[in-house]
This record gives structure tokens, C-alpha cells and sequence, in this order.
């Protein structure tokens, strides 16, 4: 799925931008699809288990919860 504006450039991408800088990541040059949101999906025998579609570029989902739901 293809990134909105302001999932891609608002309020919450630049505060996880400035985190993850405060952090010691750096900024780097793009590779790949800019607008691409991220997401996370856990399937098993073709079925979702889990799923995870970011609301802002900035969202990533926790693989501890996926990890949990795979020993469940």
C-alpha cells in the first residue's frame, strides 16, 4: 500500500525520525520505494495469523507479539 502524505512527512514520522537519530541512526540515502508502508504479517498452512499494517511510515508492529502468537 502507498503511503498518504502525511503518513509519510507528519508529526509522528518525524518524532520517530528524531528518536531514532538521538538513538545513533543515521540518515542514509533511499533505496527502494519511498512510499511503500510497512507492515508485518504472520501466516501459517496459507492462513494470517497475525497481521500489522502501519498507520504512518513511522509504525512498525512489535515482533515480540508476533513471536507469541506463532507459540500460541
Amino acid at each position: 500500500m502507498k503511503g498518504a502524505f502525511w503518513q509519510l512527512v507528519g508529526p509522528k514520522v518525524w518524532w520517530r525520525g528524531l528518536r531514532a537519530f538521538f538513538y545513533g541512526h543515521d540518515v542514509c540515502k533511499l533505496d527502494g520505494d519511498g512510499t511503500q508502508m510497512p507492515g508485518m504479517f504472520l501466516v501459517s498452512d496459507g492462513k494470517i495469523i497475525k497481521a500489522h499494517k502501519a498507520e504512518h511510515a513511522g509504525d512498525h508492529a512489535e515482533v515480540r507479539s508476533f513471536a507469541l502468537a506463532l507459540n500460541s
